[in-house]
């Protein structure tokens, strides 16, 4: 009995004094392991998150500086001198003379006084009476909406009498900027297949 039961005692022996605990020091090493995981953490957010804080302040002050007013009606409406007139989409020092507003070519219109009132019937005057200009106040009907987030300046003619809904032509512009002082209003042509930006610039009389 002994001699059979000896083997049994010898490997219980083993199994309770002799035997390694690899199993605690997986759980220290694992532990170990875990809290420096999270000491990294800790320390990552700890300097990373101004970084990405600052990064979103700073995103979000430039997107909202580059937002621009977008003009009102009442910005637009008074009594303005058409001062200027600029091309874009020229070749340097390119000059060419265009019919604008189908009143001739810049130095017709350059000058001219708008009154752009509130009910809608405004006029314009051209006071030059250079070659190729026809100077005197033209009757229109202006209008302003908003398009796509832009807003927008519309005029018909109103020429002998006809009534401004049997009028099918008329001039739109973008209203780049207008702060009740100065204003700038856009169009655009086709040119030899490239569009020419044309810009007129107003400002309060």
């Amino acid at each position: 009995l002994f001699y059979i039961g000896f083997p049994i005692f010898e490997e219980l022996y083993k199994f309770i004094f002799l035997r390694k605990v690899p199993v605690f020091k997986k759980q220290a090493q694992y532990s170990y392991i875990y809290q420096k995981q999270i000491i990294m953490l800790a320390i990552t957010r700890k300097t990373f998150l101004p970084i990405i804080a600052g990064i979103l302040v700073i995103s979000s002050s430039c997107s909202s500086s580059k937002k621009v007013a977008i003009a009102q009606r009442d910005d637009i409406k008074g009594n303005w001198v058409l001062n200027k007139i600029s091309y874009e989409g020229l070749d340097a020092g390119e000059r060419l003379k265009f019919t604008l507003l189908d009143e001739g070519t810049e130095a017709c219109i350059t000058g001219s006084t708008w009154a752009l009132p509130n009910n809608g019937y405004g006029s314009y005057t051209i006071s030059t009476s250079q070659s190729g200009c026809v100077p005197g106040e033209k009757n229109i009907i202006w209008s302003y909406r908003k398009e796509n987030g832009q807003a927008i300046v519309q005029y018909k003619k109103l020429l002998g009498g006809v009534k401004a809904k049997d009028i099918d032509e008329g001039y739109k512009f973008r209203v780049l900027s207008a702060n009740g002082n100065t204003m700038t209003w856009q169009s655009e042509i086709s040119y030899q297949g490239s569009t020419i930006l044309i810009n007129y610039d107003f400002y309060k009389k």
